[in-house]
């Protein structure tokens, strides 16, 4: 099959009015201009002499057009596609520009956010030996090489939520930690006999304000930084008695406990106090 470009026709008018045109020269003068391989420039040459070649021709020459509409294109490695170029039958480049309702295998951009439509699909990142993939069974992050397999910086927020949710690790670090609102132990300290506050650990929004030493024995502990949903344990931490610890009932923000031996009655004893909820 030969293409004439002394004779390209051309719709020109809204009835259907076509017209033939002799783009010899303007073909043949453009991509004599534009390249400088050799054989393009022979390619030229014959379209700007001769007007007419072989299809095959424009395919091993080149062909300069800003709209292709085709059913099958196919292109090899050192093909250029605006500053995109094939190379080991992958498209490489750092500029490319997706827009909504672009289709990526299985996935659809809609209103900017890359989207698989409730359609089976997932993506998988490899670098060395290390793996994270995302697909319809979760997330997996393989090796790591000891870093982050789960980072997010600035405001960002991890949110985790299903039917059931397990953790599974060697160590846990809350490292800079500023709230602390899982449910369980989320804050331990010691209180001292004379009623002072000994070592503490936990939710740092959580802490102790006061602790009143009333009379023998019984002490007022006051905190701050709960809804009031938590409770207390307390053990005496004392290695040289044996003592028990009672407490009274007690409101948002207060509690009163009693140190007593139960062969001398009330003393003054140091305790371990574990609180136990979830802060606000």
């Amino acid at each position: 099959m030969k293409i004439n470009f002394r004779r390209i026709k051309v719709k020109t008018a809204i009835d259907g009015e076509i017209k033939e045109f002799d783009v010899a020269k303007t073909v043949g003068n453009a991509i004599y201009c534009n390249t400088p391989d050799l054989g393009e420039l022979e390619f030229a040459q014959r379209i700007y002499k001769e007007g007419e070649v072989e299809v095959g021709e424009v395919v091993a020459g080149g062909f300069a057009a800003q709209r292709i509409t085709t059913g099958n294109l196919t292109v090899t490695d050192g093909a250029v596609i605006g500053g995109m170029t094939i190379t080991g039958g992958v498209l490489t480049g750092k500029n490319i520009n997706i827009q909504n309702g672009a289709k990526i295998g299985n996935f659809t951009i809609v209103s900017g956010i890359f989207s698989a439509q409730n359609t089976p699909a997932g993506i998988q990142m490899t670098l060395s030996n290390n793996a994270a993939t995302f697909d319809s069974s979760g997330v997996r992050v393989e090796h790591n090489s000891g870093g982050y397999a789960l980072t997010t910086t600035g405001n960002g927020r991890v949110f985790l939520t299903g039917s059931n949710f397990w953790v599974q690790c060697k160590d846990v670090d809350f490292m800079g930690a500023r709230t602390w609102k899982a449910p369980g132990v989320f804050y331990a300290c010691t209180i001292l006999a004379n009623g002072a506050i000994g070592k503490t650990w936990g939710n740092p929004d959580f802490y102790i304000t006061r602790v009143t030493k009333n009379s023998t024995g019984r002490y007022t502990v006051n905190t701050t930084g709960s809804n009031g949903d938590y409770f207390v344990m307390i053990t005496a931490y004392d290695s040289s008695r044996w003592l028990s610890i009672t407490v009274e009932p007690y409101s948002e923000g207060q509690f009163t406990y009693k140190v007593f031996d139960v062969n001398k009655g009330m003393l003054d004893g140091g305790v371990i106090i574990y609180f136990c909820g979830m802060v606000k």
